[in-house]
């Protein structure tokens, strides 16, 4: 590699090997990142550096200049199975998981073998609660790499649940071939298990040896029940400390090339005004299924210019939107009185959140406190 940069330093495939080089074996985001850059700037239309560019992002935890990255690649190449498996990673880790499905459909269309798409499909099914459809789909993909520590994993998350799933044989299945699988349900089991110490223990092993499917560690949602020891704390801070991170020193855009208008302002106009209609008088809102591609058909626009459209005149990516009016339609709900039999979590679905944790993440984040300490807060202002 070094030689054939003596002799042509201006390749971009060069450039996106040694970013490659960088980041995937060695987690070095600063070089991994000033890399693909160099890598995009030769080639802008060479998709695979962009992608990497928004791995490196989603596992930093920017999910918004990795999605804005993984939006770029998509509408230059709407092909790939890989960028929409990468679009389903940052639903996923964003606790989306319907949007997180949607993509990974979207990429099995293209390439019905895909593993990675197959392996988040039913993680995004057990975290959706809904075993029925994960039964289903194992059913239909019988190259999913470990069906039954999907199955045990089911129960043990929700072991309420009235399905007959043996737990006995899984400590010894736990030991086999652990390191070759695309998604760590080893550790996912060790965790649901109780066995937080030993889970830790493969955690920070995987971290260290830079393995790929712990990349995104700090945002995986199974590893939610870690979050409170200080060995996960640290792990993550000496991971993503800020010296390591990127240095981020000029704007990073890539919605429109040059910031060109994807839309005539006349056009804009008429587009924010069906929108509005939607949301304030339709409230489209309130339904779980709503989704960037279905809000685009009902407005008759392409989904890539919608999404331009929202970013550049609203300031907002669709789940930003959406849930905004979904926030505020279960803040007037919670201080209905006539709703005072129901719990928050039901108002919360009501409003068309489709996610315990998705609801209560985007709350906090907006409101700064939980959503009973909210009501608690306000009840007594009313």
């Amino acid at each position: 590699l070094k030689e054939g940069f003596r002799i042509d330093d201006q390749s971009y495939l060069g450039w996106f090997a040694r970013a490659t080089l960088s980041f995937w074996p060695k987690w070095d985001f600063k070089s991994g990142h000033r890399f693909y850059k160099k890598a995009m700037a030769l080639n802008p239309s060479f998709t695979e550096a962009e992608e990497g560019l928004a791995e490196l992002y989603t596992g930093i935890g920017d999910f918004e200049k990795a999605m804005a990255h993984t939006r770029n690649i998509l509408t230059l190449n709407p092909l790939s199975p890989n960028h929409y498996y990468t679009k389903g990673v940052i639903h996923y880790l964003s606790r989306d998981y319907l949007q997180a499905l949607e993509s990974m459909e979207a990429a099995l269309k293209v390439d019905p073998n895909f593993g990675f798409a197959i392996e988040m499909s039913l993680a995004c099914y057990i975290l959706l609660k809904d075993y029925e459809k994960l039964d289903s789909f194992l059913g239909e993909h019988p190259q999913a790499e470990r069906p039954e520590e999907c199955r045990a994993l089911y129960k043990l998350m929700y072991p309420d649940e009235n399905i007959d799933i043996g737990l006995s044989a899984i400590p010894s299945r736990l030991r086999e071939g652990a390191d070759s699988t695309l998604f760590p349900w080893h550790l996912f089991l060790q965790v649901y298990l109780g066995h937080h110490e030993l889970a830790l223990d493969i955690l920070e092993e995987g971290v260290n040896r830079r393995m790929g499917p712990m990349i995104n560690f700090m945002n995986i949602p199974f590893l939610e029940p870690l979050h409170r020891y200080e060995r996960f704390q640290r792990l993550v801070k000496n991971t993503f400390h800020a010296d390591k991170l990127p240095d981020e020193g000029s704007v990073d855009t890539v919605d429109a090339p040059a910031g060109r208008a994807l839309l005539e302002e006349e056009v804009v106009q008429q587009y924010l005004a069906t929108l509005s209609h939607h949301f304030e008088n339709e409230q489209l809102f309130l339904d779980q299924n709503l989704s960037l591609k279905t809000l685009a058909a009902q407005m008759d626009i392409h989904p890539n210019k919608l999404s331009w459209l929202l970013n550049e005149h609203i300031g907002k990516n669709f789940n930003e939107l959406v849930n905004s009016y979904r926030l505020e339609a279960f803040k007037g709900k919670a201080l209905d009185p006539a709703n005072s039999h129901l719990t928050l979590l039901a108002l919360a679905f009501d409003s068309g959140f489709n996610s315990k944790s998705v609801f209560n993440d985007f709350f906090k984040k907006k409101e700064g406190m939980t959503p009973r300490a909210w009501v608690k807060a306000n009840t007594r202002q009313v």
